[in-house]
C-alpha cells in the first residue's frame, strides 16, 4: 500500500500491510492542482514499472492524464490493474469545470469514447452506472465491472439524538457550492414555512455567505475545518438531511455525501436522480425524492416533529459495510 502524503500517511496496525509514503504538492492554486496531477501520472508509472509479475495493482484513484501510459506499458507487462472511478467519470457527460477539467474530461473522452484494445480493468460504484455507461462507451464497457459504495458505519449509533425542542431541523451535509445545489437550496427557503423550522449547513461554503445569513441559514463549516468527531456530532442533531443534485448529476458516479446521513440513521429529503434512485430501490426508502424543488418544498411544509416518519436502514448498514465490500471486492479481483 503506497500513500501520497505530505507528511507520515496514516498509522497502520496490520502485519501484512506495508506502507510507503511519496511526496506531494501542497496547495489548491490552478497551476498547483495541474502538477499534481502531473506528478501523480508519474507514480502511477512508477508504481506500474516497479510491480512483480504476478501483482494485482489496485488504483483508487483515476488519473485520466495517466491512462494511455498505463494502458501502452500494460499491453507489454500483462499485469493485473485495477482502476476505481469515481466523479471524474462525469465529465463524459458535463462540461463544467474550467482549464484542468477540459483537459481530464479530453484525455477521458479519447480515451473510452474510441474503440481500442484495453489492457487494464475499471470499476465503477453502483450497477445504475454500469448501465449508464453502456450507452455511452459502447463496448468499451466489457473492461468494467462494478460494486456499491461502501462505508464505515458505526452499528451502535444512538438513533434518538437529535434536538429535543420542537424545532425540525433540516441540514445539507458535505460542501455546498453553485455546482452541488446551492441556488436550489436559496430558491426552497423561499418556499417553505420557516416556521418551527431550522435550515443549515454543515460543511464548508464560501458562495453567497451573507445571503445565507440573511435568510437564517446556520453556517457550521464557513473558514474552519470540521473534524470528523465534530462532523458526526452536527449531524446527529438534526432531523432531515437535504441534498440538491439534479437529475443530470450523479449518473456516472456514486454519492458519497449520502452515507453520512445513512450513517446517523438520518432520513435524505433530495431532489431525485439516479444514483439515489436506485439505492432507494435496492436497499429500501430511506426519506423521500422529489421531482422539484415545488416538491421539496411541500414534503417540509408538511413534516411534523410529533409525527416523524420511521425508516428502516438496516439494509443499508448490513450490506454497505467494509465486511460486505470485501467479499465482493475479492469475487472481483477473481473475476480479473
Amino acid at each position: 500500500m503506497i500513500f501520497l502524503s505530505k507528511e507520515n500517511g496514516f498509522k497502520l496496525n496490520f502485519n501484512n500491510i506495508k506502507s510507503t509514503n511519496l511526496f506531494i504538492l501542497e496547495g489548491n492554486s490552478r497551476w498547483t492542482n495541474f502538477f499534481k496531477y502531473i506528478l501523480g501520472t508519474l507514480y502511477n508509472i512508477y508504481i506500474l514499472l516497479s510491480s512483480n509479475k504476478n501483482d494485482i495493482l489496485i488504483y483508487n484513484f483515476n488519473n485520466s492524464l495517466s491512462l494511455y501510459f498505463l494502458n501502452k506499458l500494460n499491453s507489454l507487462l500483462k499485469r493485473k490493474i485495477l482502476i476505481f472511478c469515481h466523479g471524474e467519470m462525469e465529465l463524459l457527460i458535463n462540461n463544467e469545470g474550467g482549464g484542468l477539467a477540459k483537459l481530464l474530461k479530453w484525455n477521458l473522452r479519447n480515451f473510452f469514447l474510441r474503440k481500442r484494445n484495453i489492457y487494464i480493468s475499471f470499476c465503477v460504484l453502483g450497477d445504475c452506472v454500469i448501465e449508464n455507461l453502456k450507452n455511452i462507451i459502447g463496448e468499451n464497457i466489457k473492461y468494467f465491472y462494478s460494486i456499491d459504495h461502501p462505508y464505515f458505519f458505526n452499528k451502535n449509533i444512538d438513533e434518538n439524538i437529535n434536538n429535543k425542542n420542537n424545532v425540525v431541523s433540516f441540514a445539507t451535509i458535505g460542501e455546498l457550492n453553485i455546482f452541488k445545489g446551492l441556488y436550489s437550496y436559496i430558491n426552497l427557503l423561499e418556499k417553505v414555512n420557516m416556521k418551527d423550522k431550522s435550515f443549515s449547513i454543515i460543511g464548508n461554503t464560501s458562495d453567497h455567505v451573507e445571503e445565507l445569513k440573511k435568510k437564517n441559514i446556520i453556517l457550521r463549516g464557513k473558514d474552519n475545518y470540521l473534524d470528523r468527531k465534530d462532523f458526526e456530532n452536527l449531524i446527529s442533531k438534526i432531523d432531515y438531511a437535504l441534498y440538491f443534485y439534479s437529475s443530470n448529476k450523479y449518473k456516472l458516479t456514486a454519492s458519497g455525501a449520502i452515507f453520512d446521513a445513512i450513517n446517523a440513521r438520518k432520513p435524505i429529503i433530495a431532489l431525485e436522480n439516479d444514483y439515489f434512485r436506485y439505492l432507494f430501490k435496492k436497499y429500501g426508502t430511506i426519506g423521500y425524492l422529489c421531482k422539484n424543488i415545488d416538491e421539496m418544498a411541500e414534503v417540509i411544509n408538511n413534516i411534523r416533529k410529533e409525527k416523524k416518519t420511521i425508516f428502516n436502514f438496516d439494509n443499508y448498514i448490513n450490506q454497505l459495510s467494509i465486511d460486505s465490500f470485501t467479499k465482493n471486492f475479492l469475487n472481483i479481483i477473481e473475476r480479473m
